[in-house]
């Protein structure tokens, strides 16, 4: 089995803010959603975990730990998508407005980065993550990668074979959990399951 786990909930995440590659704390709410991220995985058995070397996923990873008592790798090829400094740290409704006037036509313009000049595309990344994970896809251990959402969209998008021209980019909250069932390789694997944990503490 193959967990892909989105790391919890930043500052920056809170204020809709895109963070890419910039290295940042879990919040308040991140730690809580951390909490229950892990008691998903506590009757599980867990061989490794490999988190991004990024704060917010490290940190999500360690709660995971906690519940589970695996190993932890640190993996640079589970960092987020790589994005040119004019289009990272925008809010939301700015970063709407600087690709309107690139010209770009998406629903979601924060989500979907298809051939966009200067962005690290689904192709890209999907390389870069069979490349560092190829060595732990086995049908009988089970793996949780903590990453980042552009990174878990672009596995999706590439091994279902999901149009890039699509009308619109499907959401990866903070602390989502998606199971998929290992296979002898990456084109063998079946989602089975989608688990968003609550953005908040009274749920």
């Amino acid at each position: 089995m193959i967990y892909l786990v989105r790391h919890c909930q930043t500052e920056d995440n809170n204020r809709k803010v895109l963070c890419s590659s910039t290295d940042l704390d879990l919040s308040c709410l991140g730690e809580s959603q951390a909490k229950r991220v892990a008691a998903f995985f506590v009757d599980k058995k867990i061989d490794c975990i490999l988190t991004s070397d990024l704060k917010r996923a490290k940190q999500t990873a360690d709660y995971i730990n906690n519940a589970c008592r695996s190993s932890i790798i640190e993996c640079p090829w589970l960092r987020e998508r790589l994005v040119p400094s004019h289009l990272s740290n925008l809010k939301y409704e700015d970063l709407v407005k600087q690709r309107q006037v690139m010209g770009h036509r998406f629903v979601d313009p924060s989500q979907d980065w298809h051939n966009v000049d200067g962005v690290e595309g689904d192709n890209e990344i999907y390389a870069r993550f069979t490349r560092g994970f190829s060595n732990h896809l086995n049908e009988q251990t089970s793996t949780i990668c903590v990453t980042h959402a552009g990174v878990i969209k672009a596995v999706l998008y590439s091994i279902f074979k999901i149009d890039p021209i699509r009308p619109n980019a499907f959401k990866v909250k903070n602390g989502c959990i998606l199971s998929l069932q290992a296979g002898k390789n990456f084109e063998d694997l079946q989602l089975v399951e989608i688990r968003q944990i609550q953005e908040h503490d009274n749920v």
